[in-house]
Order: structure tokens, then C-alpha cells, then sequence
């Protein structure tokens, strides 16, 4: 394994089984392996009944690797001073040596091996607190699919065998979204807050992975209510772009937007349209996009993070960032033809048809760029040097 995969696992393995001391009070490499997805849920249940002996048989992914990660959650259990416990498996005892002593621990003494606090306890079974991870894990599933019947058995189920669960309340929650989502939205604006400030960060808290699956749905039921409102400024969320974008559906977000009349002279639908387009991998529809963001609303073209856009343009963006000479945003589209000229073959000179600094910059970059022999014109030349003292500069250090 190598460094850096090495340490993102240890810093993960550790979140998890701080998640996990929180909510059990005791870390169990069998928990671990269940909310990891090593482990289905299936072949524990048949395990713990006795009808699997080797347990390793069934673990999903690389044997290595996952011993390896058991290893790291031994060093932060002794980090935390909690207590190694052997547990009762059926036919032996599996009693681990302390952490510190003798090396690391054998596969065997790795996964039978749970850790509590550093108190006097008696001697736990390994699957007696278990069972109710693995239904945790199925109403998160279910929940996540929108099974509500079956989720609401589990929940049930979760009750009679770990009332003081801290998941309960959440998943009462949400089972209650669930029936409420089977009627119609009707006051959109009292949906989206919910949906946006209750509900979505609720179930990330409780459904962690299944989350993403849970909210989607809501969000495209929302966007149905929303389907013929029109944009209003005002009012920037309450439009389908905004809904789709948050259930990332990306061709829906462009589609709602391009209906809209003059889209492009609203800030917030020209940001939501970049990010849909660039989602799809369209190139050229990102660029004129950004160009746009940068003649009309440069302090938002400033703040969009390079990640979020083409390579090509992310690369050009750095670079406009790093120059020695101070250029205005505005003033970026025109530098983009000066660093990439091919583009004046893909981009319209009346991209920009303004007379203010920026339109004027852009018209006379493109003329110069665009034929052979244009960027020896002394007329241009000019013109551009009465634009902008500092990209004329720059212009003819290209030559």
C-alpha cells in the first residue's frame, strides 16, 4: 500500500471507529467490516448462527489489504488506551495479546479482537450487540431505496432489540418524510427549506452512503411542483435548475435554464448553467460561459473554482492568475485568445458586442488572431494598445 493510500485509509479507518465508539461505546473490527461493505450482512447472519467457520471465505476485496486496515484500527484503539477483549466465537476463545506486545496481531486475533474502555468487564459474546448494526445497515438501505414498508419493519425490529439505539429518532424521521412525499408539494417554498436545511442534512447524518439515494428523489419531486415557474431573481432557488442541481441531474439543470428568456443576464442561471455543462463534459459550451461570467459578472467569474471547468480553461486560468502584469477579469477573454489562438476558430467575435473596454479588447484580439498577417496590422496594433496599455504589452512579447 502505498503512502498517501495508506494514510487516507488510517485517517478513515479512524473517523469510522470514532463514529462507531460513539454510537456502541466499543469498537468492533465486525462492525467495521459490516459498514465498510467486507462483510454482507447475509454472511455475518450465517456466521454468527455457526454455518460459516472461516469467516475470511466471504470478505469482499483484497484479504491484505483488509488485514492491513484491521491493523490500523488495533493501533488507534491502543492510541485511545481502550482495552483489547477476546471474544466467544462458539468453539474457542480467541483472547487477544495487548496490541503493544509481540508484533502485530494474526488475522484470526484481528477480527475476533473488539476493544472497549479500559475498565474492569466481564467477558462479551461477539455477536451480542451486533445484530443491531445489521439493521441499522438494512433500514439504512431501505431507506435509501424508498422501501418504506420494509424499512418500517426493520425499525420495528430495532426497537424490540436496542431501544436506546441513537439512530431511532432519525429513522422515525425519515420514515415520516417518506409518507409525506407520497402526496403532492404543494407550498413550494416550505418544501425547499425543508428539504434543504431538515431534511437532506438529517439524512446524511443517519443514512451516511444511502443519503445521496434518499434526497434525490425529493429533490425531483420538488422540481416536478416547480416546472412551470419561471425564474425570478428574487427567488433564485425556486426554479427546476436549482432542483435538478441538487439531485444531479445535469441535463435537466441545462434544459430549464435554456428555456428561460435571456438566461444569460442572470448571474445565479449562467453559474448553474457552467456547472451543468462542464458536469457533461460539453468544452466549448464552459468556456463561452465563463467568458460570459467574466465580462458581466467578474467577482463571481473569480470565485468559480478551477476544478469546476475544462481542463483547458483551468489551465488558462491559473496562468491569468499568476501574471506579473495586473489584467482586469474583464480582460480575460481577450488574453485567452492571445495564450490560445486555435480558439478564435471555435469562438465568435460577436461573443461580445459592447463597446465598453472588454467588448472592444475582445473583437480587436480576435481580428488579430484569427487570419495570418492580422497580428502584424499596425491598425490593430493600435487600437489595442489604446484598449489596454498591459495586455498590448503582453501581445507583443508573444511575437
Amino acid at each position: 500500500m502505498n503512502t498517501e493510500k495508506s494514510f487516507s485509509t488510517r485517517v478513515h479507518t479512524q473517523q469510522l471507529i470514532d463514529r462507531l465508539l460513539q454510537e456502541r461505546g466499543y469498537y468492533s473490527p465486525i462492525e467495521l467490516l459490516l459498514h465498510e461493505g467486507r462483510l454482507m450482512d447475509d454472511d455475518f447472519e450465517a456466521w454468527s448462527r455457526g454455518e460459516l467457520a472461516d469467516p475470511s471465505e466471504v470478505l469482499m476485496g483484497d484479504l491484505e489489504a483488509i488485514q492491513a486496515q484491521l491493523q490500523m484500527g488495533a493501533e488507534y484503539a491502543r492510541q485511545l488506551d481502550l482495552a483489547p477483549e477476546g471474544t466467544d466465537t462458539g468453539d474457542s476463545l480467541q483472547v487477544a495479546r495487548p496490541t503493544g506486545e509481540g508484533g502485530p496481531l494474526s488475522f484470526n486475533q484481528l477480527l475476533h479482537t473488539r476493544y472497549v474502555p479500559s475498565l474492569a468487564r466481564p467477558q462479551l459474546d461477539l455477536f451480542m450487540d451486533t445484530p443491531a448494526s445489521v439493521l441499522n445497515n438494512k433500514i439504512r438501505k431501505a431507506l435509501g431505496a424508498h422501501l418504506a414498508g420494509k424499512a418500517e419493519a426493520l425499525v420495528e425490529q430495532l426497537y424490540d432489540i436496542d431501544p436506546g439505539n441513537n439512530d431511532l429518532g432519525g429513522f422515525d424521521s425519515l420514515l415520516e418524510v417518506l409518507t409525506q412525499s407520497a402526496e403532492p408539494a404543494l407550498n413550494t417554498s416550505e418544501q425547499l427549506q425543508q428539504l434543504e436545511h431538515d431534511i437532506t442534512p438529517l439524512a446524511a447524518n443517519v443514512l451516511g452512503k444511502y443519503s445521496g439515494d434518499f434526497v434525490s428523489p425529493l429533490w425531483h419531486r420538488l422540481s416536478e411542483a416547480l416546472a412551470d415557474c419561471p425564474f425570478n431573481p428574487n427567488q433564485a432557488k425556486l426554479h427546476r435548475s436549482y432542483t435538478d442541481a441538487r439531485a444531479e441531474d445535469w441535463g435537466n439543470v441545462q434544459q430549464a435554464i435554456e428555456k428561460e428568456h435571456k438566461w444569460q443576464s442572470h448571474c445565479e442561471l449562467l453559474v448553474r448553467h457552467l456547472q451543468a455543462v462542464a458536469m457533461q463534459g460539453k468544452e466549448q459550451s464552459v468556456i463561452k460561459d465563463y467568458l460570459l461570467l467574466c465580462w458581466d459578472f467578474a467577482d463571481h467569474a473569480e470565485q468559480v473554482p478551477t476544478g469546476q471547468v475544462v481542463s483547458v480553461l483551468a489551465t488558462a486560468i491559473t496562468e491569468f492568475q499568476s501574471l506579473d502584469a495586473e489584467l482586469e477579469t474583464e480582460l480575460f477573454p481577450a488574453w485567452l485568445l492571445l495564450r490560445f489562438p486555435g480558439l478564435t476558430q471555435r469562438l465568435t467575435i460577436d461573443m461580445n458586442l459592447s463597446e465598453e473596454m472588454e467588448g472592444n479588447a475582445w473583437r480587436v484580439m480576435h481580428k488579430l488572431q484569427s487570419a495570418p498577417g492580422n497580428n502584424l496590422r499596425v491598425d490593430l496594433r493600435a487600437e489595442l494598445k489604446r484598449i489596454s496599455p498591459v495586455l498590448f504589452e503582453l501581445f507583443m512579447q508573444q511575437l
